[in-house]
């Protein structure tokens, strides 16, 4: 009975909180616009803060003696987003040419080659 009304009280918190209302998309358009900011000098300048500052979460993590773990785990944060700053400039839509070809280990292969 507890479990229920647990289960119930989430699924009502879960409705107010924003992420379970749907995230906005990001579109080839935000690509291109993140592509190009990052190739200005601001943007490359940012880039090489993140990375300096990404370092120096690293470093100071494997030097933490007292918060090792708290550290460790603020440090993969920090290169989690760098990573994800990163991953969002890069287009990955497929081509138009490469999407009407079915190559040697095309799709169809690949369906084939995968099947019980």
């Amino acid at each position: 009975m507890r479990l229920l009304a647990f289960m119930r009280a989430m699924w009502i918190y879960a409705a107010w909180m924003p992420i379970a209302r749907g995230e906005p998309q990001w579109t080839p358009a935000d690509t291109a616009a993140l592509k190009h900011f990052l190739q200005t000098p601001a943007g490359a300048k940012l880039a090489r803060m993140l990375a300096a500052k990404s370092a120096a979460c690293n470093a100071n993590a494997v030097l933490r003696a007292d918060r090792h773990e708290y550290a460790a785990g603020y440090a993969a944060g920090f290169r989690a987003f760098g990573g994800l700053i990163e991953a969002f400039a890069v287009d990955v839509s497929p081509k138009e040419d490469e999407a009407a070809q079915d190559g040697p280990m095309g799709e169809a292969d690949l369906r084939e080659h995968l099947s019980p």
